[in-house]
């Protein structure tokens, strides 16, 4: 099981943050749509409990990842299990059959920057402000890095999709 340790910083100027990361030496791992499908079961208990249940699609890469909702107090803090599958429907098809329904269905712009154990994402959705994902081995780190390019500790949001798409109303 990994440990995913993450923040958001929103409303960023993409151009910006760009040129500062290559500046840094960082390079992009991944540049394209991402779809994502959410899952639980009648219960909601993945809800209720902040975890995650989703398949996604990334280019030829398909996955599906269970994430245990750890901490939400200075950063969005998980244990990932993830796994590459062959086709998304198909394993769609699996979890409805075993009585998970869909929440969710999403559709993404992600770059991804990888630079010293950091992952550097801008994403950016349809009516929403582009924003980044900054995921590091742990908080003080990610702070630095943060600092490194020019965001204050204030503007770190420990936030989920879903806290994000009520920020804007998106809900």
């Amino acid at each position: 099981m990994q440990r995913q340790i993450e923040v958001k910083i929103l409303e960023i100027d993409v151009d910006e943050i760009i040129g500062k990361l290559t500046d840094m030496g960082a390079e992009i791992e991944f540049d394209g749509i991402l779809i994502s499908i959410y899952f639980d079961d009648k219960s909601k208990r993945f809800s209720k409990g902040g975890d995650t249940l989703r398949l996604r699609q990334a280019h030829e890469i398909k996955t599906m990842a269970f994430k245990e909702n750890v901490s939400k107090e200075h950063a969005k803090v998980k244990d990932l299990l993830e796994v590459k599958i062959a086709e998304v429907d198909v394993m769609q098809n699996i979890l409805q059959a075993l009585g998970f329904t869909v929440l969710d269905r999403s559709e993404k712009r992600r770059t991804e920057f990888y630079n010293n154990n950091f992952y550097y994402n801008i994403d950016s959705y349809a009516d929403i402000p582009s924003y980044l994902e900054l995921e590091g081995p742990d908080l003080p780190s990610i702070r630095s890095a943060a600092r490194e390019l020019g965001f204050s500790p204030d503007q770190l949001k420990p936030w989920s999709i879903k806290d994000l798409f009520a920020h804007y109303k998106k809900l």
